[in-house]
């Protein structure tokens, strides 16, 4: 009897490895992965690729061109507010010249004579 429980003792543990070999086997001949399949992803992930890259330029492209829309913008603002600062210095430049020569007029009506500058004196000392 001793001989029939040390017979199961061994058979029992190597049928187990048998079992778990033939279920690994079975696992893996279901999981092999054939050339044509990993050339089938392979070409799926670089029109992927290819196409995100298409977007990103496609989205670089329409970025480039509102910031050109921008520029031309504020371009146009900037001109137009250079061509409003400069008729004002030409009016401040025209008030400037007038009451200068409204100055003038007047001393001469009054007959008034503008001060020469004197010759320093000496200040040595």
């Amino acid at each position: 009897m001793l001989n029939v429980y040390h017979f199961w003792g061994i058979l029992v543990p190597v049928l187990g490895i048998f079992v778990t070999l033939i279920i690994a086997l079975l696992k893996f001949s279901r999981n092999t992965v054939t050339k044509a399949d990993l050339n089938n992803n392979m070409e799926s992930l670089r029109s992927d690729i290819n196409r995100r890259f298409d977007e990103a330029a496609a989205d670089r492209q329409k970025i480039s061109n509102e910031v050109r829309d921008q520029c031309k913008d504020i371009k146009t603002e900037m001109s137009e507010k250079f061509n409003l600062a400069h008729v004002e210095r030409q009016k401040i430049n025209g008030e400037i010249i007038r009451q200068n020569q409204n100055y003038i007029e007047h001393l001469v009506h009054h007959n008034i004579q503008r001060p020469k500058p004197t010759p320093d004196e000496d200040d040595s000392t």
